[in-house]
């Protein structure tokens, strides 16, 4: 080898060593000053004003895309919450490690044709975003029953995006023989007079239904055979429109197509018993913000309420879950008012079952799906498969 080519070869390991130096030190730098109480590195944020378990949304550093994951603490800092996505989670980065970002929001590994951003209604001047759904089936022979995602986010924040945090939910209900979508719906805005209230987000989802029950077969689905699964303020959701026929009925559609609703922790079902509940415990401070979503008032609070429709003429099955840890603390309140909503619905000839996991956080419902520490799919998988089976509303 000649002395020019030995040098050439020098000079190159010499650069490839310097920028990799460099690399390690930016990113040691970042990590130091995060832990030092400075701003997160730059592809993740931190959730200042959230709580735990609330989705949140970053741009992600080397393109400037807009990716969403969920607020969870940070093993850097203590008492800080970080937003990260599943595939974050799985990298460590709230341990100090590295990820690839934003992975979590593609589906790997599932086996069906995804339809994405099918547009369900006029956009009215708001953001189109809010008048789109996604669609997992596979293929369009065939007659399945159709499971709505609907996500949580406070009611102010998420996306139908969100059902992808976790493959296996998609998969286990594609197996389980429905086709999926995830809707996306109106928003409450963070402040006091909001355009937009929870009562504009459930005739968006009741608009969407009313798309489906129209379009849905063309992607192997059952017009008329519906399951709503929500998980946090989507449970909410789901919950109200299992109950309160008029979002339907305004759609022309009845309560008929809707054969089993899912509910993925919260304990709004009664809302002013919840205040109630929530007085004088860790969740004081949210009272003033759920009388700013749905009224001060008992009879505003009750419109929201799922446990006062009840005594709809359906008989419409719910499965019900809930987790004892929120926002980092243990607490009994949504296994309680689940509790109640439960004893609510088989009163008025619903078929209920309720499960609740003591040790399991707001998030591990979703995210804990199909992994094998709790056993959230075989309970769901089973509840899917015997309304299938019945072919009608109820158990």
């Amino acid at each position: 080898m000649s002395f020019s080519r030995i040098n050439r070869s020098c000079r190159i390991l010499a650069a490839v060593g310097s920028l990799t130096i460099l690399l390690v030190l930016s990113f040691a730098s970042a990590s130091r000053s995060y832990a030092q109480g400075s701003d997160p590195p730059p592809f993740v944020k931190a959730c200042a004003d959230e709580s735990e378990g609330t989705y949140c949304s970053f741009n992600r550093q080397r393109d400037g895309q807009l990716k969403e994951g969920v607020c969870e603490p940070s093993q850097r800092r203590v008492g800080v919450l970080v937003c990260l996505t599943e595939a974050m989670r799985s990298a460590g980065l709230g341990q100090g490690g590295r990820s690839d970002q934003g992975k979590s929001l593609s589906i790997k590994n599932c086996k069906c044709e995804i339809e994405r951003n099918l547009r369900y209604r006029s956009a009215d001047g708001w953001d189109t975003k809010f008048t789109e759904l996604d669609i997992y089936h596979r293929g369009n022979n065939g007659k399945r029953p159709v499971l709505v995602f609907v996500h949580g986010g406070g009611w102010v924040e998420g996306d139908k995006s969100n059902i992808a945090l976790n493959k296996n939910m998609v998969n286990s209900f594609l197996d389980s023989g429905y086709v999926v979508a995830a809707v996306n719906f109106r928003l409450i805005e963070k402040k006091r007079n909001s355009k937009v209230k929870y009562a504009d987000m459930a005739q968006d989802i009741a608009g969407s239904i009313k798309w489906l029950s129209q379009n849905v077969q063309d992607y192997g689905g059952d017009p008329q055979f519906f399951v709503l699964l929500g998980h946090s303020s989507g449970a909410h959701m789901a919950a109200l429109l299992g109950t309160d026929a008029s979002y339907l009925e305004d759609q022309e559609l009845s309560l008929d197509i809707i054969r089993g609703v899912i509910t993925f922790d919260i304990h709004v079902y009664d809302i002013p018993g919840a205040l109630k509940a929530m007085k004088g415990t860790a969740f004081d401070k949210r009272i003033e913000r759920l009388e700013q979503y749905f009224g001060d008032t008992e009879k505003e609070q009750k419109k929201a309420s799922p446990a006062y429709f009840v005594n709809n003429g359906s008989n419409i099955p719910f499965l019900l879950m809930s987790a004892g840890i929120k926002d980092g603390k243990r607490q009994t309140l949504t296994k309680e008012m689940t509790e109640e909503f439960k004893a609510a619905l088989i009163n008025a000839g619903h078929p209920a079952e309720r499960y609740h996991y003591e040790n399991s956080r707001h998030f591990d419902l979703p995210l804990g799906y199909g992994k094998g520490k709790i056993d959230i799919q075989a309970k769901v998988e089973r509840f899917l498969n015997d309304v299938k089976s019945t072919g009608t509303p109820g158990l």
